[in-house]
């Protein structure tokens, strides 16, 4: 329990630092972290309860990594409940797990329901949690030192972000402030449009940064960015508990999962593509980190349930893999084959019978579940036939370097069966790089050096690498999503990269520490963090934005409101009611800053919009003989009219003079009906 607590302090000091770098810090802010702190460690303390002692105790006990990661889906969960439901029903929730959960390990523990006993079963290496909280720590700081661009950005505003902060970071902003809001007030709406249904997505990535932005007040655009930067830390975690369940050595499992972070991918060098690169998709899609953290920690229960052969630790490794869904649902659609049929390959002891029954069984689950998710116009069309070979190396070839641009043309052009071959190259070469190499040199030197080298344990993880053979399986079969319900035809295979080259960049790292170990102790793992570290420093200096490596053309922040035009608005802006943006705020620059719910925002990365979005794109843009008093009617209390730089001024829709005109936007106020300055009347609260 003391590793778990010291988890949580640096989580709070981590967050504390990166509040400071982006100018969000205050008492508030302190306050905040240090209330949810204070949670976290009573949702840890009440997991870690357990009805009864014995000695198989500390056998069965999960790694102080999994249950902060398990502490931290359970308070998501809480507080997605109680943003989008009930907040009495999120307040019973969490007792009543800690009593369920505690019900199960002991009736898991009481009847025997493995067949053999701790003693006889591996178990993980001992940790007594230092080699964990150090893993967090450094975490900590390669975090710090990869977002630090993008935080100095946060501090000063839409006018940095050009050259640091790629162009999700409103769109995300958006999320995490009406999450906020919704916390305070209980009704969650819509940031494509205010009072229309929710739309399905990945919330729980928001929940706890939206808990502080709700009791500190600090603004939603520097929040995304520690979100960011703090993601690494569970990302660290989870690595080092899974990786120690495959060495003997508590210092090897440290390293591989530092290693993982410290290697430069090769999306950062020249010669890689840049799209295609672990720690680009880290920082630009701050659910990917949480994403790939609690898949990890998913197949660690897995693991660790088969064997010790419990049942309830395999239901809590599918209760945390189905959590997924929460945080990243592309990963959740990589992770869900194998992370269900991990028990019947692995459980010791079935017939082949049972195995290929039981695997029968969890595949038609999947293929009736995909087949449901189909009608909801909303998620992803999946299908796995084949298909997507040449969509997938148009998306390559779009965004690659120059020199490989005739390369990808001609590979599209060989006939399907090559085509697949070659996306195989294609693949594990842009994204397994530089490991890839590294492993090759390895194998080179063993060889020439003719040692044969013996080691406690498998010098490779099967596991790892399955679950890397299942990403690249997955990419060459799912077809393109032509329904284009969320970012694109490839959604799926490209943000899900992520976990792929986690898998293998952990395998790979597993293999060099036992190498190192073997031969050096731990200097030479010592040395070669070291080296890891400078090559990072040499490939990522501090002033180069890891966000804004990928050269792919994006639009402008220059014509975006600044920070001083933001603080104004919000301070003198009606308190109700609703904000419209003339063009749509195709990326959600306006509300990101002000944080106000649209009436309707014609999102330009959505590749279709939903009915009633489009209606009410239309309605605004329709002819309004008093467009104000429209304006007011529909409940809208604030009017943004950008305008280019590069065009001309458009001619108002309003009669009157705005409340705030700029170079790049004019902004109305309109009066609040009285039903809405209702709401905001302290009288009447």
């Amino acid at each position: 329990m003391r590793a778990f607590v010291c988890l949580t302090l640096v989580w709070a000091a981590a967050c504390l630092t990166y509040g400071y770098v982006c100018g969000s810090l205050s008492m508030s802010f302190a306050s905040a972290i240090a209330a949810v702190s204070a949670v976290q460690c009573i949702v840890g303390a009440a997991l870690n309860l357990r009805i009864g002692q014995s000695r198989h105790d500390n056998a069965r006990a999960v790694g102080a990594g999994v249950l902060y990661v398990e502490s931290t889906v359970l308070l998501t969960i809480v507080l997605l409940i109680a943003a989008f439901w009930s907040r009495w029903v999120a307040v019973v929730l969490l007792p009543l797990y800690v009593l369920f959960r505690m019900a199960a390990l002991y009736v898991d523990e009481r009847l025997s329901l493995r067949i053999a006993r701790p003693a006889d079963v591996p178990n993980a290496i001992s940790d007594p949690g230092n080699n964990v909280v150090a893993v967090a720590a450094v975490a900590a700081l390669i975090g710090l030192y990869l977002s630090l661009p993008a935080l100095n950005a946060a501090a000063v505003g839409y006018v940095a972000y050009d050259r640091a902060i790629w162009i999700d970071a409103p769109f995300h902003a958006s999320y995490l402030s009406a999450f906020a809001q919704a916390l305070q007030t209980g009704a969650y709406l819509d940031i494509h449009g205010a009072g229309l249904p929710v739309q399905f997505y990945h919330f729980g990535v928001y929940a706890i940064p939206a808990l502080v932005a709700a009791l500190s007040g600090a603004s939603a655009l520097p929040m995304v960015q520690v979100l960011t930067a703090a993601s690494a830390i569970g990302l660290l975690i989870s690595l080092y508990e899974l990786a120690k369940l495959y060495t003997a050595r508590p210092a090897v499992a440290a390293f591989a999962a530092v290693m993982v972070l410290m290697i430069p991918d090769a999306g950062l060098f020249n010669f890689g593509h840049n799209v295609f690169g672990f720690h680009w998709l880290l920082s630009v899609a701050c659910g990917s980190a949480a994403g790939v953290s609690i898949a990890l920690c998913a197949f660690v229960l897995a693991v660790q349930g088969c064997r010790k052969q419990s049942v309830i630790y395999v239901f809590g490794a599918w209760a945390l893999g189905f959590a997924v869904v929460l945080f990243k649902g592309q990963i959740f659609a990589l992770i869900a084959v194998p992370l269900l049929l991990y028990p019947a390959v692995s459980w010791p002891g079935l017939a082949l019978r049972t195995r290929c029954a039981v695997s029968g069984a969890m595949l038609v689950l999947v293929a009736a579940t995909t087949w449901i998710a189909s009608f909801d116009a909303s998620l992803p069309l999946i299908r796995f036939d084949f298909s997507g070979t040449r969509s997938w190396l148009e998306a390559v070839g779009t965004t690659a370097p120059a020199w490989s641009v005739g390369i990808f043309d001609r590979i599209a052009a060989l006939p399907a069966f090559f085509t697949g071959l070659s996306l195989l190259v294609v693949l594990v070469s842009i994204l397994f790089n530089p490991w890839l190499a590294l492993v090759l040199i390895a194998a080179l030197v063993q060889w020439l050096n003719r040692v044969s080298f013996r080691f406690e344990r498998t010098r490779w993880s099967k596991l790892l690498l399955l679950l890397t053979a299942c990403y690249v399986v997955a990419v060459l079969g799912l077809a393109p999503d032509n329904r284009m319900a969320t970012g694109g035809p490839l959604e799926i295979p490209l943000q899900g990269q992520v976990w792929g080259y986690a898998c293998f960049a952990l395998a790979c790292a597993l293999y060099f520490g036992e190498l190192l170990m073997h031969h050096w102790g731990r200097t030479g793992l010592v040395a070669v963090c070291i080296g890891g570290f400078l090559s990072l420093l040499l490939v990522v200096p501090m002033t180069k934005s890891v966000q804004r490596t990928a050269q792919i053309p994006t639009a402008t922040f220059a014509d975006a409101p600044t920070a001083t035009d933001v603080a104004w608005i919000r301070a003198h802006a009606p308190s109700c009611g609703y904000m419209l943006v003339a063009d749509g705020d195709p990326l959600l620059v306006w509300q990101g800053a002000i944080e106000r719910p649209a009436w309707v925002v014609d999102y330009a990365l959505n590749p279709t919009q939903r009915i009633e979005v489009t209606a009410r794109i239309v309605a605004a843009k329709g002819a309004h003989q008093d467009f104000e008093g429209w304006l007011r009617a529909t409940n809208i209390t604030l009017y943004i009219e950008p305008k280019s730089t590069k065009l001309p001024v458009a001619p108002s829709r309003f009669v009157r003079a705005p409340e705030l005109e700029t170079t790049s936007y004019r902004a109305w106020f309109i009066a609040p009906t009285p039903a809405c300055a209702a709401l905001n009347d302290p009288k009447k609260t």
